[in-house]
């Protein structure tokens, strides 16, 4: 009787080897026999940053929570805080330089060799000008890294560069 049960259990045995002997013969021709799946094109929407909103508790709502426990005897009712309105700014006063830098835009900044200077587009016209040059009776004065600064009489103008915004969504046409 007990050798019958391991004639089974050798019979059982031998079973299972081979069905793992023919799975691991299937899998192996299938796999090779596979063709790749074919490349995909990525959508733009796969490049696109989503603006996430922070919805976290502010520094003032966990200052209040602190000065109110819940469950204190002398908790006292929300008192909103009090919305004061701004004071109106008087109207402010046209910039002197803006009457001649209206058409005018601050291209580049050059420092290099003895004379530094500016690149300018005024008027649709490219003008390259050497600190202490003057245009239209405003002298270009100082030179930042990004900006420039014009003196007529006791007035004073200053020009930043301005970068062209790009927009990266565009997709290019093929």
């Amino acid at each position: 009787m007990m050798m019958a049960r391991v004639g089974y259990l050798n019979l059982a045995l031998a079973a299972l080897l081979v069905i793992c002997a023919i799975q691991l013969a299937y899998g192996s021709i299938r796999l090779n026999t596979i063709a790749p799946p074919e490349p995909r094109e990525f959508s733009s929407s796969a490049f696109e940053v989503v603006r996430v909103k922070e919805q976290g508790s502010t520094p003032i709502v966990l200052n209040e929570l602190m000065e109110r426990p819940l469950f204190w005897s002398e908790r006292r009712p929300y008192e909103p805080p009090v919305v004061v309105e701004p004071e109106k700014q008087p109207e402010k006063q046209p910039d002197p330089g803006e009457k001649v830098f209206k058409d005018t835009q601050l291209l580049g900044i050059y420092a290099g060799g003895q004379h530094p200077g500016v690149i300018l587009l005024h008027k649709d016209k490219r003008i390259r000008l050497n600190q202490q040059d003057t245009l239209e009776g405003w002298t270009l004065d100082t030179l930042n890294e990004r900006s420039a600064e014009f003196v007529s009489a006791s007035e004073r103008y200053r020009m930043e560069i301005q970068y062209p915004k790009v927009n990266f969504s565009q997709q290019p046409n093929n």
